[in-house]
């Protein structure tokens, strides 16, 4: 039967070394979503002019990206807590993007709410006439949080913990096809002026005819990558600005915000929580055979 200090001595070091390599977890994890963006391009099976191979993938798709930016109008309704007033921990539902009129909220062109750029743009050709013959825009009808701070009133600070951001593909600019979806996890304040969302890519009742548009660079779409069981899930980053918006009491329980954006969205792969949780269990034992010895020497 081992002593009581020695078996004291034991749980310290087996606590300490579960605590640092937790922490060592976490940062990996950290590192990986926070890494420099995914390269990708987009391909839509038509080859609408432009250089290649010089600057297109293929005949039929744009050259090699790592930024969209959107340009877009949100609408978002609060639940007030205090009648006429905003509180902090008010819920919210934001709309977004190409919408329809609903209850409180106005319809959405296109106009108003695009893709602007794939970048790098240039040279111009590898776009592969985006913005011209082929269109990219976007809708949320659902995207959920809370009032998170009112440190200048006139600029409610939200947060946001679901929602489904649909991606939309388009030649006529009358037919939308809902081809990606992103999936909200949480979101982040930069600064105080800007708001970063984050989440994963996600297929589910897609229309599949388009939904193999967006690609890796090792020719992977992000549809087949998703179909693998996400070995490497996609996560995405929406960086956007906020501004003032206009305030605008709907009722006694209701409040309206308003506002235009600009945004950048990114891509990137990150580990599976599973494939980090091996790594470090076994960094664990490892660790543990290491102070085992140590303890008999």
């Amino acid at each position: 039967m081992q002593s009581q200090p020695l078996f004291i001595y034991r749980r310290f070091l087996m606590n300490t070394l579960i605590k640092t390599l937790g922490a060592g977890i976490l940062a990996a994890t950290s590192t990986a979503i926070t890494a420099a963006p995914m390269e990708w391009y987009v391909d839509v099976l038509v080859d609408h002019g432009g250089s290649f191979p010089e600057t297109k993938v293929n005949p039929t798709s744009t050259g090699i990206k790592d930024q969209a930016d959107i340009s877009f109008q949100s609408q978002t309704l609060v639940n007030t807590t205090n009648p006429g007033s905003l509180t902090v921990g008010d819920t919210i539902v934001t709309y977004a993007g190409l919408i329809a009129a609903s209850t409180n909220i106005t319809a959405q062109s296109y106009s108003n709410n695009l893709f602007t750029a794939l970048l790098p743009t240039i040279p111009d050709s590898a776009n592969n006439r985006f913005g011209d013959a082929w269109y990219l825009t976007f809708r949320t009808t659902n995207l959920s949080g809370v009032i998170s701070g009112l440190s200048d009133p006139l600029r409610p600070e939200v947060s946001y913990s679901s929602g489904t951001i649909e991606l939309l593909f388009s030649t006529d600019l009358a037919n939308w096809s809902n081809f990606m979806n992103l999936n909200v996890i949480s979101s982040t304040y930069d600064t105080a002026n800007n708001l970063n969302i984050v989440g994963n890519i996600d297929f589910t009742g897609v229309d599949t005819t388009y939904s193999s548009l967006f690609h890796k660079v090792d020719g992977i779409s992000f549809y087949d990558n998703w179909l693998d069981g996400d070995a490497n899930p996609i996560s995405f980053s929406l960086d956007q600005n906020l501004g003032a918006p206009t305030i605008t009491p709907i009722d006694a329980n209701t409040i309206k915000l308003s506002g235009t954006h600009g945004a950048q969205l990114y891509f990137n792969t990150v580990p599976e929580p599973a494939t980090l949780g091996l790594l470090g269990m076994g960094m664990l034992g490892l660790g543990v055979a290491k102070q085992r010895k140590k303890l008999k020497a």
